[in-house]
């Protein structure tokens, strides 16, 4: 009988793993957090339970397996996690897994409130004790989010912030002595890079327009917010939307599409191929989250020098600070009613 609580445990194990999760082979790590004793509810004797565990975060699959390496040497219930890290279809992959019951039994949620419509997520309220909220903070409970109608169904694994990505040896045979910190200065670099790299097959910028949401996401809101405009488009002094303040930001990413400093093709290209040109040095700069190091030492080994800058802002001065926000954190969540 594999109940759910044993999931819980392994996600919560995951979600603190930079907090200490697991103190010691005495499975302390544990002890107060969950409402049901570990000892009396979820010993295991005989064969090792083992839980499948599905995450899309390929920056940090390396760690994440020593974290889960050390979990399955270490925990005192005979648990066995077993990580697979799955490719852009995850979501399709997904659905697959349910409608042929081969599903995780953790994974990360793509779409949370589609997923609980679906019927795929376990509420967590009557095993989240007063511990795991302090731990995590009012933030990581929100409304809409990973909560609906004061249910939880997924609690955060990572947090990241966002960046200007460049490479430092473009920028120097461009002579651009530093990263931009305006829109004008971001589409001049772009053209200047691409200006002596064009006959190469080196284009100044990309972003991963395949999907705008991912796209905008890790570019036009960060700029937004570090020029002290809402990064949802949301003015909460008046109460209603205003996409206004995004329109300078909008019509640098299409300037540089229009002079032909973007990467050609853009409008197709996800995130990991874009990567993989960078990492070859085919791309001057692009924006995205602070998870960009592993990638470049593990997924993709970067060819080239790069470094990171804060993004720049409209005019060249910040206002504001970039939200963490929930949209760049990775969560987890456990199937609805395991058992076997």
């Amino acid at each position: 009988m594999i109940t759910w609580r044993l999931p819980l445990v392994v996600l919560t194990c995951l979600s603190m793993a930079v907090t200490g999760c697991m103190q010691s082979s005495s499975g302390q790590g544990t002890d107060g957090i969950f409402s049901h004793s570990a000892a009396s509810k979820m010993a295991v004797t005989g064969a090792k339970t083992k839980l499948k565990f599905w995450s899309t975060g390929r920056h940090d699959a390396n760690y994440i397996k020593e974290v889960i390496h050390r979990y399955n040497q270490e925990n005192p219930d005979n648990i066995e996690v077993e990580m697979t890290v799955m490719a852009d279809d995850f979501a399709q992959s997904l659905d697959l897994s349910f409608a042929s019951e081969q599903s995780p039994d953790i994974f990360t949620p793509i779409d949370l409130a589609e997923m609980t419509r679906k019927g795929y997520v376990e509420p967590l309220n009557e095993y989240i004790t007063p511990v795991i909220r302090s731990r995590f903070g009012k933030q990581a409970f929100i409304e809409g989010y990973n909560v609906f109608d004061q249910w939880i169904y997924s609690l955060p694994n990572s947090g990241s912030t966002l960046r200007l990505i460049y490479n430092v040896e473009l920028f120097a045979r461009a002579g651009i002595n530093s990263p931009p910190k305006s829109l004008d200065e971001l589409v001049e670099a772009a053209r200047r890079i691409t200006e002596i790299g064009k006959a190469d097959g080196i284009y100044g910028f990309a972003l991963p327009y395949k999907i705008p949401a991912s796209a905008l996401g890790r570019s036009a809101v960060p700029i937004a917010e570090i020029s002290g405009i809402s990064g949802d488009g949301y003015d909460f002094s008046t109460g209603v939307y205003d996409f206004s303040g995004l329109k300078p930001i909008i019509g640098a990413f299409r300037a540089m599409m229009e002079n032909g400093s973007t990467l050609p093709g853009a409008e197709s290209l996800d995130i990991d191929p874009l990567r993989a040109q960078f990492a070859d040095g085919k791309i001057g700069m692009y924006l995205s989250y602070s998870s960009e190091p592993g990638i470049y030492k593990f997924q993709f080994p970067a060819k080239i020098k790069w470094e990171a800058a804060l993004p720049p802002s409209i005019d060249g001065t910040y206002k504001g600070v970039i939200n963490q926000g929930v949209g760049a954190t990775r969560w987890l969540s456990i199937k609805q009613s395991i058992a076997a």
